[in-house]
C-alpha cells in the first residue's frame, strides 16, 4: 500500500514539476483575427468590421512587447452622412440618394503584453500602447431634390448632386486590449479579445475617436523557435 501512495505521489509531483516547467516557456506568438466593432462618429452604423495581424515576442513568461496592424470599415447611415454635407435647411430639400462607401480605419500600434494565469491551454493576456492611425472618410455622391413648397406648389424645382471626395487624416492613437488564448495543442489555438483605440484629429470635425471591438481568430505559439 505504501508503495502505491509513493509511486501516486511521484507521479504527481513529476507532473506538476513538468507543467510548472512548460508555463515559463515564453509565450511569444502570431495571430490573426476578425470582428465586429463600433465608432463614435454619429453618422457611421453599427456595427462596422474589422480584420487584425498581430505578434509578440517575451522576455519571460509574463512580459513581452509586439505589434498589432488593424483594419475596420463602417458604413454610413446614409440621411445623416447627407445632411451634414448639404448646406441647406433640411425642409428644403428631399433626399434621393446618397451613394458613398465607407469609413476606413488603420491602427497600427506597437504593445506592451503582459499574462496572467499561465497554463498550457488557457491564458490571459492586458496589453497597451500606442501608435499610428489613418482615418479615410467615405468617397461618392449625394443626389438631393430642392424643394420649395411656396414658389412651386410642392414640385421640386431641381435635381442637385454632391461628390464627396475621400479625405484622408493621420493621427497619433492610443490601445487598450485584453485577450483569452484557448490552446488546442501547445502550439494552436484559438484567441478571443476585445479592443479600444482612442486617437484625436483636430482637423477632422469629428474630432475625438473612440473604436471599440471585439475579435475571434486563431492564435500560433513560437516557444524555443525564437530562442
Amino acid at each position: 500500500m505504501k508503495k502505491i501512495i509513493l509511486l501516486s505521489f511521484a507521479l504527481l509531483l513529476t507532473q506538476v514539476v513538468t507543467k510548472a516547467q512548460f508555463y515559463e516557456i515564453h509565450p511569444h506568438f502570431v495571430s490573426v483575427s476578425g470582428g465586429a466593432g463600433t465608432i463614435s462618429f454619429n453618422d457611421a452604423q453599427f456595427p462596422g468590421y474589422h480584420g487584425k495581424l498581430e505578434g509578440a515576442f517575451f522576455y519571460n513568461y509574463l512580459f513581452g512587447t509586439g505589434l498589432q496592424a488593424s483594419h475596420s470599415y463602417f458604413k454610413p447611415l446614409e440621411n445623416t452622412f447627407a445632411d451634414q454635407r448639404i448646406n441647406t435647411p433640411r425642409h428644403t430639400y428631399n433626399l434621393t440618394t446618397a451613394d458613398v462607401d465607407y469609413y476606413i480605419v488603420e491602427n497600427y500600434t506597437a504593445n506592451a503584453y503582459f499574462v496572467a494565469m499561465p497554463t498550457w491551454w488557457f491564458s490571459f493576456m492586458g496589453l497597451g500602447g500606442a501608435g499610428f492611425q489613418r482615418l479615410l472618410t467615405p468617397q461618392g455622391t449625394i443626389q438631393y431634390d430642392d424643394f420649395y413648397p411656396y414658389l412651386h406648389f410642392g414640385e421640386a424645382d431641381q435635381t442637385s448632386t454632391i461628390d464627396v471626395v475621400r479625405e484622408k487624416y493621420n493621427s497619433v492613437v492610443f490601445h487598450l486590449g485584453l485577450r483569452a488564448n484557448l490552446m488546442v495543442t501547445d502550439r494552436f489555438g484559438f484567441t478571443f479579445g476585445t479592443d479600444y483605440h482612442f486617437a484625436k484629429n483636430k482637423k477632422y470635425a469629428n474630432e475625438r475617436l473612440h473604436q471599440f471591438s471585439g475579435s475571434a481568430g486563431i492564435i500560433v505559439k513560437l516557444y524555443e523557435l525564437l530562442y
